[in-house]
């Protein structure tokens, strides 16, 4: 067979006014084989200069190769989905570029794109560790994208160090689960975190600072000193509660 023949169902050259379809020899019982429009032509294909096909069987205008920008990502145009689409597949987010986030950052914070490409509300400056467990100094950086950045001052205490954990005023990690019960002498009260762990202290986020109360006579307390008995052994004293006296708590009564 001459390798011009129409082969009936193989693809045949289209007519112009339908180059966003694939056209096919049609061989229809005792008739000539016709070059005829079969289906439609996948979207991107080029149909003309600065032209691609749609994926319906139109023939659109499409630029592709200019730069762009998706949220936290630059990009080129492309048209591989039949129209002109921001491509940036292949790049990384842009640390620290302004952003628009879905929602509304509290005042005082700006939003920026985070090094993993979201965006993110930001508070420049506020103390943090760059060390999750360890309290080494450093700040928010809202040009890195919100992140930790070390800068060699040591954090203040209450700042957070992991999961339940806040530095201490000695740069120590301890834990720290605000709102837990706590007793100084026969006073009763519950943890605060913001300025360290606390008994009565401050607390993290809104709240209130939660007045103390009296422990019943006769609960066992701990002093408020430290007693050394022989050579370097040293203990806190334990003893029990005094009544409570014209509204404050009794005093713990050691033996």
């Amino acid at each position: 067979m001459d390798a011009a023949t129409p082969v009936c169902g193989q693809i045949c050259e289209p007519v112009p006014a339908l180059l966003c379809r694939v056209s096919r020899w049609s061989c229809a019982e005792g008739s000539t084989p016709v070059c005829l429009p079969a289906e439609l032509a996948d979207p991107g294909i080029h149909c003309g200069v600065g032209m691609v096909c749609d994926g319906s069987g139109a023939c659109t205008a499409c630029e592709s190769g200019g730069a762009c920008t998706v949220g936290c990502f630059d990009g080129t145009f492309s048209c591989a989905d039949g129209s002109q689409q921001c491509d940036v597949s292949s790049s990384t987010p842009i640390s620290g570029r302004a952003c628009i986030i879905g929602g509304i950052c509290r005042r005082g914070l700006t939003s920026v794109c985070a090094p993993d490409g979201e965006c993110v509300c930001c508070a420049d400056g506020i103390p943090c560790v760059t060390e999750s467990g360890a309290c080494n100094g450093g700040h928010i950086s809202c040009a890195a994208g919100g992140i930790c950045v070390a800068d060699g001052a040591p954090p203040p205490a209450g700042t957070t160090c992991g999961d339940e954990m806040i530095c201490d005023d000695l740069g120590a990690c301890v834990s720290c689960i605000q709102g837990t019960s706590c007793t100084i002498g026969c006073a009763a009260n519950i943890l605060g975190c913001a300025a360290g762990p606390i008994c009565g202290g401050p607390l993290r986020g809104p709240g209130v600072i939660f007045p103390s109360w009296a422990l019943a006579e006769g609960t066992p307390c701990i002093g408020d000193s430290v007693q050394c008995v022989e050579g370097d052994v040293c203990e806190t004293p334990t003893g029990t509660c005094a009544a409570m006296s014209d509204g404050h708590p009794g005093s713990c009564v050691l033996p």
